[in-house]
Parts: C-alpha cells; sequence; structure tokens
C-alpha cells in the first residue's frame, strides 16, 4: 500500500518538477580539448599547434546541462573556409563525445573549430595551428602518464539513468508477462470448469436415462409377476370350485341312495 502511495506521489509531482525546470534558467556549458586522440572517452595528445603530419585532430567535448536530447555540432574550418561539419547526438545532462578531422600534410595554418548547438548558436570556438607557427604549444599525454581518474557523480550520470531506463523497461516486461501468464491461467480455468460442467451434465443425463430405464424394467417384471399371480389364482380358485362341486355331488348322490 505503502509502495502504491508513493508511486501516485511521484507520477503527481513529476509534472511540477517538469514545470520548474522549464521555467528556472537552464546554463549549458561546453568543455573542449583539442587532441590526437580518444581512449576510453579521454583525450590524449591535447595541444593547440601540431605538425604537419598530424594525419588527424580530434575534438573532445564535455557538454553539461542539457535535459533532454539533443546534438551540437563541430564544424571545421581552415583559413576560414569550412571543411567538415560533424553531428554529435546529446543524450545527457553530462555527455562526453568528440569528433576529428583529418589533416592533409599541405594544409598547414590556422585552423578553428566551433563547437554549435541545435539552434545554430555557437557554444565555444577554439583555434589551432597546424605546422609551423608563433601560438603557445602544450602538449600533454595524460592517459599515458597519469592515473586513470576516478568517475565522478557526473561522469556516471549517464550510466546511472540508463541502468534507471533499463530497470524501468525490464519491470514493465514483467508485468506484462505476468498480466499474460494471469490472463492465460484464468482462460484455461474457465475452460477447465466448462468442460467439468459439461461432463457432469452427461453424467446426470446417463444416470437419469438409466434410472428410468431401470424403472421401466422393474415396471414390466412388476406386471409380469402380477399376472402370473391372478393366474396361478384363478386357476387354485377353479380347482377349489371343481372340488366343491363334486363334493357337494356326492353328497346328493348318497342322499337319494338312502331314500
Amino acid at each position: 500500500m505503502l509502495r502504491k502511495s508513493l508511486w501516485v506521489a511521484f507520477i503527481l509531482i513529476c509534472p511540477l518538477l517538469t514545470l520548474a525546470q522549464d521555467d528556472a534558467a537552464v546554463t549549458i556549458t561546453v568543455e573542449t580539448e583539442l587532441c590526437t586522440g580518444v581512449e576510453e572517452r579521454m583525450p590524449v595528445g591535447m595541444a593547440d599547434q601540431f605538425p604537419s603530419d598530424v594525419g588527424q585532430v580530434c575534438l573532445w567535448s564535455k557538454v553539461l546541462g542539457y535535459t533532454d536530447e539533443t546534438i551540437i555540432k563541430h564544424v571545421w574550418y581552415f583559413r576560414g573556409d569550412e571543411m567538415a561539419t560533424i553531428e554529435l547526438p546529446v543524450r545527457g545532462s553530462v555527455w562526453r563525445t568528440y569528433s576529428y578531422k583529418t589533416i592533409q600534410p599541405e594544409w598547414s595554418g590556422d585552423w578553428v573549430v566551433k563547437v554549435i548547438d541545435a539552434d545554430g548558436n555557437v557554444l565555444k570556438a577554439i583555434p589551432f595551428k597546424v605546422g609551423n607557427g608563433s601560438a603557445k604549444t602544450v602538449v600533454t599525454e595524460k592517459m599515458a602518464t597519469e592515473k586513470k581518474a576516478v568517475p565522478t557523480a557526473e561522469d556516471m550520470a549517464p550510466a546511472v539513468e540508463k541502468v534507471k531506463a533499463d530497470a524501468k523497461s525490464e519491470v514493465k516486461k514483467v508485468e506484462a508477462d505476468a498480466k499474460s501468464e494471469i490472463k492465460k491461467v484464468e482462460a484455461d480455468a474457465k475452460s477447465e470448469i466448462k468442460k467439468v460442467e459439461a461432463d457432469a451434465k452427461s453424467e446426470v443425463k446417463e444416470v437419469k436415462a438409466d434410472a428410468k430405464t431401470e424403472v421401466k424394467e422393474v415396471k414390466a417384471d412388476t406386471k409380469t409377476e402380477v399376472k402370473k399371480v391372478e393366474a396361478e389364482a384363478k386357476n387354485e380358485v377353479k380347482e377349489v370350485e371343481a372340488e366343491a362341486k363334486t363334493e357337494v355331488k356326492k353328497m346328493k348322490d348318497s342322499t337319494n341312495a338312502g331314500h
């Protein structure tokens, strides 16, 4: 009962929380790193200047603040010309993603990567250089030299949300299977009851038919016995009458002889 009440309260409160979230100002932030690769969702080979034979440059992004699923774009520019636009999904309030651009050796010079939201707003612009230049270079190999960072609550949020969603889906599936099984059991029970009732009716009919047959046989036997008794009684009466007549005749004959 308590669990049911809590669920009802949760259902009633959720729309209010949603409205409150919609009314509140949502702050979207993007953390970025230019790097040569991404290992286990973390950037490696971070820098703001790369050699002309780098092969590819990655932009790693950590997006925070979105409450609904959306997209961001990484737009790559070389000397003011757009070279590539890559659309990336964002499916959580803390979401890591990245894109990379293949760099030809002859594409030395100034580059910019812009992070743009679904409405076209520029969230961040990150300049970098390929080849020789005056930009200050900072290259670190964090993943190679440092211990892996312990995931924070924010980092774990997408995984936690996924586990919750999977659990809810599994609960719904179990509930649906249980309802289906209950319906099947009820249907089987109804079918069995109907079968038992039909068998009982058939048995009653057979008993009634047997009883009627037995009664008819008893009646027929009784009539036959009565007729037999009646016939024997009639014969007995006739014999008695005959003997009585004979006796009377003898008495008459005897009397006539005495005179």
